[in-house]
C-alpha cells in the first residue's frame, strides 16, 4: 500500500522557500484521530517550535473540540531534532506543515518542512513561473 495523502498545504509552499523536508510522527488523542479520518482538521497556520530538546506542532485546529493552540510533540530521532534545532536558531528559519498523510503501514504521519519567508517579489516571480510552465503544458497537450 502507498502513501496516501490526507491533507496538502498548498499555502506553505507559497509563503515559504521549502529547504528541508523530514517526515514526522505525531502525538494525537482519540477525538485529534477522528478528526484527522473525516478530514475536519486544519493545517494551514500550524508551525514547528523546539522546546527542552523536543520538537512540538503549533496551532493544528481540529473540529472535534479539542484547543488549537494546544502544542502536539512530534515524534523524530535525536539526531533528526538536533538538525532541526540547530536550523530554527535563526530567527529567519521557519519550521511548517507541508502535508498530512497516511504512511505504508497505514500510520498518521506529518510531513514538515523547513525553510524562509519568500519576499513579495519571490513570490510574483514564482507564481510567474508556474503559470507559464502551465501555458507551456497546455501548449503541449494541444500539439498531441
Amino acid at each position: 500500500m502507498a502513501e496516501r495523502i490526507i491533507k496538502l498545504n498548498k499555502f506553505s509552499t507559497f509563503k515559504y522557500f521549502v529547504e528541508k523536508k523530514y517526515e514526522a510522527g505525531i502525538v494525537l488523542t482519540g477525538p485529534d484521530v477522528k478528526a484527522i479520518k473525516a478530514n475536519t482538521f486544519e493545517v494551514r497556520d500550524s508551525f514547528v517550535r523546539e522546546s527542552d530538546g523536543e520538537l512540538f506542532l503549533w496551532n493544528m485546529l481540529f473540529n472535534s473540540g479539542s484547543l488549537g493552540a494546544q502544542k502536539r510533540k512530534l515524534l523524530l530521532h535525536q539526531n533528526e531534532i538536533a538538525k532541526i534545532s540547530e536550523f530554527l536558531q535563526n530567527k529567519r528559519n521557519h519550521g511548517f506543515v507541508l502535508s498530512v498523510k497516511y504512511n505504508e503501514k497505514n500510520i498518521i504521519k506529518v510531513e514538515l518542512g523547513f525553510g524562509r519567508v519568500k519576499k513579495a517579489q519571490d513570490k510574483k516571480s514564482s507564481e510567474k513561473r508556474t503559470t507559464e510552465k502551465r501555458e507551456l503544458e497546455k501548449q503541449i497537450a494541444g500539439e498531441l
